[in-house]
């Protein structure tokens, strides 16, 4: 007969463990979302066409071995 009082309290402890991991999964994953989004604006900041100088190639310039 005890054992019916005391599964109860082992559910509730199991999920009370199994809460918190998830929970900090959620916002780690969360957060590497963001840094994601972050790092490809800046990337896309960096690579973009206006900053690059204009390579200016002749035929000339362009040795064939």
């Amino acid at each position: 007969m005890k054992t019916t009082h005391l599964f109860p309290f082992t559910v509730n402890l199991g999920l009370s463990l199994a809460t918190c991991p998830f929970v900090v999964g959620c916002l780690v994953l969360q957060s590497m979302t963001q840094n994601a989004v972050e790092f490809g604006q800046i990337s896309e900041e960096i690579l973009r066409g206006v900053r690059l100088p204009v390579l200016k190639f002749t035929e000339n310039s362009i040795e064939l071995e």
